[in-house]
């Protein structure tokens, strides 16, 4: 009786390349090899599920893969490079795309689109912070919204006096929100309910 050979997967020295359009419950994966279209599928938003499935699939290859930044960040990045994948984050507006593209914008067209680019050397990485800064950046933008919002809620106000006709005392100036302003706010009655509610 014969004995039968399996065939060993082998890909060392060979490049793969994997574009992911990434969301908050799945991710869409296009992955080439050798200027031929692998294959594009669903799976979950996890790096570990997709280095499983590149090291079965394509043993001892080199692995590239790129996503768009956006709302998930950098943390896919950060677990991506530590399994061995050698992943960039691009800024959406470089991504190269043509107007069919454009109209026909669906997730596996996107991936699709990302692993085609990557392969032709056409992504430029954005910087990506170290988690310190990238933290710290997030409290700054965090304050500069919460200071915006402040002032946009001081200028409804001082809006809605003004429609009314209401001045404050001549002791009071609304350019300066003092705890003296304040008080006479909550203290300002109408003469009709529905305008102290307002």
């Amino acid at each position: 009786m014969q004995n039968k050979s399996t065939k060993i997967l082998n890909f060392s020295g060979q490049n793969v390349y994997i574009g992911l359009d990434v969301h908050k419950d799945s991710w869409a994966v296009n992955i080439r090899v050798d200027n031929i279209e692998h294959r594009t599928f669903t799976q979950p938003p996890d790096p570990i599920v997709l280095y499983n499935y590149l090291i079965k699939n394509f043993p001892g290859a080199n692995y590239f893969s790129a996503y768009e930044c956006g709302f998930c960040g950098y943390h896919h990045h950060r677990k991506l490079q530590e399994l061995g994948i050698h992943n960039i984050v691009i800024n959406p507006a470089d991504l190269p795309v043509t107007d069919k593209e454009k109209i026909n914008k669906r997730d596996p067209i996107d991936s699709r689109r990302l692993s085609k680019a990557l392969q032709n050397d056409q992504l430029k990485s954005i910087h990506v912070f170290d988690p310190k800064h990238e933290q710290f950046r997030t409290l700054n933008r965090l304050r500069w919204t919460a200071a915006k919002e402040h002032r946009r809620v001081k200028n409804r106000i001082r809006s809605f006096l003004l429609y009314f006709g209401i001045n404050p005392p001549a002791q009071l100036n609304p350019e300066y929100w003092t705890n003296a302003f304040v008080n006479w706010l909550k203290n300002l009655k109408f003469p009709d309910q529905a305008g102290t509610l307002s």
